[in-house]
């Protein structure tokens, strides 16, 4: 009896949750990671970083955010890929604050120096690196409306200098999964 009431109390208010974002998406609607995406580049000595991200996307489901990096020159190129040496995302809402990290994204970019495993990805001409985040597990995008996004990536040349490739403004929409009374 234990055990039902358990399920009960605990199962059916998720389920119910689930059925109601479910119940968004239509017979024959693309999920949201086939739909329209926004895209931008940047590009610096003979490097391209590509951003894309859902065009819109409902609250409390996956928003990713792929990222690649590739090398277009004929010199290989070094990349950082240890703690704290990842594609570098910054996410602001429509009147331009800053969206606060999650737990989970609090980890995933900690302040202050880290600490863990350091490596080095060269990447040979033609070569990419592909970097896939999700968004709404690393910030709080809980409220519906327009965001912009900005990111960032270090690579460093064959002369040993460090660049950072950027992309400035990058929008996307989150919509409340419930329908309007």
């Amino acid at each position: 009896m234990k055990r039902f009431f358990v399920l009960a109390f605990v199962c059916f208010p998720v389920m119910a949750l689930v059925s109601q974002v479910c119940g968004q998406i239509k017979e024959g609607q693309k999920p949201s990671m086939e739909k329209a995406l926004t895209t931008a580049e940047a590009k610096k000595s003979d490097l391209v970083l590509t951003a894309k991200v859902p065009a819109d996307s409902l609250c409390g489901l996956a928003i990713p955010l792929t990222g690649v990096l590739k090398n277009q020159g004929n010199d290989k190129v070094q990349v950082f890929t240890g703690a704290g040496e990842k594609l570098k995302v910054k996410v602001v809402n429509a009147s331009g604050k800053q969206i606060p990290l999650t737990l989970y994204g609090q980890q995933f970019y900690p302040k202050g120096p880290t600490v863990g495993s350091a490596g080095v990805k060269v990447l040979s001409p033609t070569e990419s690196l592909k970097e896939e985040l999700d968004l709404q597990r690393i910030f709080d995008l809980t409220i519906a409306g327009t965001y912009t996004l900005s990111v960032s990536r270090n690579v460093i040349l064959p002369s040993g200098e460090r660049v950072v490739l950027e992309i400035g403004k990058l929008s996307f929409k989150v919509s409340d999964p419930t329908p309007a009374p």
